[in-house]
């Protein structure tokens, strides 16, 4: 059976594994990460919500199942892209689309079930129901099997909470905060125009969370990313001093703590060197 996956994850490489019937293709967010599973003889391509790699269309024209991992946003970023294709795909029998448990709700501690009623209290909740509803009239329409599978809490190597936030909850926290850090910055520009203190800062004016990150103006992620970005900045701009601002914008009492004893025991022993 030939299988193609929108997010070659946890979720969709776990069940990939052990597959031998199984001719398997999907995306990732990246081009190392493609290059990486074509190694394991799985055709990868990019697809990040905007960018589209040209492989991904012979792909998924052949499919006979779509296993669909990847969260809705605003809106769901494959159907969005892709429904067109997918309603054009002659040999494509089922699609299975991994959602979540969040959709319930809050029923007070009660068991829920496939028949229980969905009433999300989350904004991410309420987008992955109406991506459901969304998938179940693409079936519908085309004559295609679609199977919704509400998953719970997924568990495997690395993906414990805490890790995780360790791992990659670094950008979730950081980027509310630092937004609002930047539109403070805005405030100040409007109140007194261009000062001193923004001017030092290199901050222009309009800058969002992700070209602050780029450009090496903020650092976000587990200790490990920290430290490999602030090496390679020492090296680059040859700095023997270093100041950071560990708290800032909205950021909480309680992350930006977890976030100072993280960097003093994790990142500074390992800049001792540099």
């Amino acid at each position: 059976m030939r299988i193609f996956c929108f997010g070659l994850g946890y979720s969709a490489l776990h069940f990939l594994e052990g597959q031998q019937s199984v001719e398997a293709s999907g995306t990732v967010r990246d081009a190392g990460r493609a290059r990486a599973l074509e190694r394991d003889g799985v055709a990868a391509a990019v697809f990040d919500g905007a960018r589209v790699e040209p492989a991904i269309a012979p792909h998924l024209a052949a499919a006979e199942a779509l296993l669909v991992s990847i969260a809705p946003g605003a809106e769901d970023p494959v159907l969005a892209r892709f429904a067109g294709a997918i309603r054009a795909a002659k040999s494509l029998r089922a699609i299975v689309y991994l959602s979540t448990i969040g959709v319930y709700g809050d029923h007070g501690g009660a068991w829920v079930d496939e028949a229980s009623a969905a009433a999300p209290r989350s904004e991410r909740g309420r987008a992955r129901l109406a991506a459901e509803e969304q998938w179940r009239a693409l079936g519908a329409s085309t004559g295609v099997a679609v199977h919704i599978l509400r998953l719970a809490g997924i568990y495997g190597p690395g993906r414990n909470l805490l890790i995780k936030l360790r791992q990659g909850g670094a950008r979730r926290i950081a980027k509310p905060a630092f937004e609002y850090h930047l539109a403070s910055l805005n405030w100040l520009r409007t109140k007194h125009g261009q000062t001193g203190m923004t001017t030092r800062l290199n901050v222009r004016r309009g800058a969002t969370f992700e070209e602050c990150v780029e450009g090496g103006l903020a650092i976000a992620g587990n200790p490990d990313t920290v430290r490999r970005a602030i090496e390679r900045q020492a090296v680059e701009l040859g700095v023997n001093y270093l100041l950071t601002y560990l708290f800032f914008g909205t950021l909480s009492f309680a992350d930006a703590s977890r976030s100072l004893a993280l960097f003093s025991r994790e990142v500074m022993p390992a800049l001792q060197s540099v």
